[in-house]
């Protein structure tokens, strides 16, 4: 519950990114993504993504990259000088989460892979598939309604990409939704529960009509393969009809159109390692504990000490479940902390990508 509460007030933020993206930042060769955290350690997430990206681009030995630090804004421009399809990767540190782009490469699938499995502070990482303020979308802030919503996902969705290229088995979806400025969003799409089922209406829908035998995805709401989130925000419109403003029939509404890539009900924070029904209430998130080691130097205690050949001490005289005990050790074993959330395979089998080492 408080990953997905952590996910929705984020969501915020995001729209403010997609005010920049329609601007010119994001085309179709790169994908925006957005990471969520407990509020205090996104710093500490956006180190956590430097990282994984000196590990892919220098390490692989793929591309060279120039960094370019902005203190403003808290935005690092990583530009690749030998690899046209890799030329800008923006990182934007927000309110409990951080943004950034991947290029719509098989390099950016590693990466993000990589991320599903070795960052330890976020609890939801999310694809964009979807904006209307984007420039490539058809309805550029037109949606007033469920039928401008509904037209807007079948439109702008890939669903050939996204559930399947139609042959062999269906994927299972699901979809959540939650709303931002709701005294400004049409009358229509003031209820979370039936906007995110005009969302999989028009998935659904979409797929039916690609395929031949008409078969329609089922919905799983306990362990999807697709998991969607759709976030609404409503526009004010400027009315001098009080009664237009009393029916909400002068509001339009801005959509980002996400999909959970962490799957529908499992936050990164749970590493696996524990059962829910023995952990007392008030333990300490997982995410939290790796965070707070990590601002606090412990992973550059434990570098500096395989130099040294001296030893790294971890002391925690307030010990109760042993979670900073635990992440403590992986973060010294260097295990990813997504190994034993994993299910065996971080994508279906029809797909060519697998999980990186």
């Amino acid at each position: 519950l408080l990953s997905f509460l952590i996910c929705c007030c984020c969501i915020h933020c995001a729209h403010s990114l997609a005010s920049n993206q329609k601007q010119g930042t994001t085309s179709a060769s790169t994908k925006s993504y957005f990471a969520t955290c407990i509020p205090g350690l996104e710093e500490v997430l956006r180190d956590e993504l430097q990282e994984i990206f000196d590990f892919h681009y220098y390490t692989s030995k793929k591309s060279s990259t120039i960094l370019n630090d902005d203190d403003d804004n808290n935005k690092i421009q990583q530009q690749n000088n030998n690899h046209p399809e890799q030329q800008k990767i923006y990182i934007e540190t927000q309110k409990s989460g951080v943004s950034f782009e991947l290029p719509n490469t098989q390099n950016g699938q590693e990466i993000a892979l990589r991320m599903l499995l070795w960052l330890r502070t976020p609890h939801v990482l999310m694809e964009q598939i979807a904006c209307s303020s984007s420039s490539s979308s058809s309805d550029f802030n037109t949606i007033e309604d469920e039928h401008d919503l509904y037209d807007f996902v079948y439109d702008n969705v890939d669903v050939a990409n996204l559930m399947g290229n139609g042959q062999g088995g269906l994927l299972t979806l699901s979809s959540k939704c939650v709303l931002r400025g709701n005294s400004h969003l049409p009358k229509s799409l003031s209820h979370s529960h039936f906007s995110a089922l005009t969302v999989k209406n028009a998935i659904v829908d979409k797929c039916r009509n690609l395929r031949q035998d008409e078969a329609r995805p089922d919905v799983d709401v306990k362990d999807p393969d697709v998991p969607l989130f759709l976030s609404l925000r409503g526009i004010p419109q400027r009315s001098s009809s009080p009664t237009s403003k009393a029916n909400n029939s002068n509001f339009k509404a801005e959509a980002l159109l996400y999909r959970i890539l962490n799957g529908g009900n499992q936050s990164m924070h749970r590493r696996g390692y524990r059962d829910d029904m023995s952990m007392h209430k008030a333990a300490m998130k997982e995410s939290m504990a790796s965070g707070l080691l990590l601002a606090a130097g412990w992973a550059k205690l434990i570098a500096a000490a395989k130099v040294d050949e001296r030893p790294a001490i971890l002391v925690d005289p307030m010990c109760g479940s042993a979670t900073f005990g635990i992440e403590g050790a992986l973060i010294a074993a260097d295990v990813a902390p997504g190994l034993m959330r994993m299910k065996g395979a971080a994508v279906d089998n029809h797909s060519t990508n697998k999980v990186p080492p």
